[in-house]
């Protein structure tokens, strides 16, 4: 599984971030070659869902992702530690999916004159048998 991307819109996915810290402190993530997708569900048994989808294009200036799932790849990642380490407000950042010490984690990494400021965000890569049910778009009449 691989994921890399130069994020152009930083000012979008903060705002995103900010909006799904409100409802919850965690977000289930579905990366897909043309979309990414945000997803609360506060409970199994609250029908109650915060749903957010975002063209690559929107976010990203550079956007690869290969897995052996048709390109997709399901994560369960902290909204604060993700809200937190994008308080810098950066042109670009490059964001991958790496392992450090055999945890996965998202990377950000920013550059600004001869400063690069990288940080690592535990994450819970999902099956996606599991994740699927919980990112349903909501059916609206």
């Amino acid at each position: 599984m691989k994921f890399r991307g130069v994020i152009s819109n930083v000012p979008l996915l903060q705002k995103i971030v900010h909006t799904v810290t409100t409802v919850h402190k965690c977000s289930l993530i579905h990366l897909s070659p043309s979309f990414v997708k945000f997803c609360v569900n506060l409970s199994s048994t609250d029908p109650l869902q915060q749903f957010l989808r975002v063209n690559v294009t929107d976010l990203f200036e550079e956007y690869h992702i290969e897995s052996m799932y048709k390109n997709e790849v399901y994560l369960k990642v902290s909204m604060d530690l993700l809200k937190i380490a994008l308080t810098c407000t950066f042109e670009s950042m490059v964001i991958k999916l790496s392992k450090v010490g055999g945890q996965p984690v998202i990377n950000l990494t920013a550059k600004t004159n001869n400063t690069q400021v990288s940080q690592n965000i535990p994450i819970e890569v999902l099956p996606p048998s599991l994740a699927a049910v919980d990112l349903m778009e909501p059916k609206i009449p």
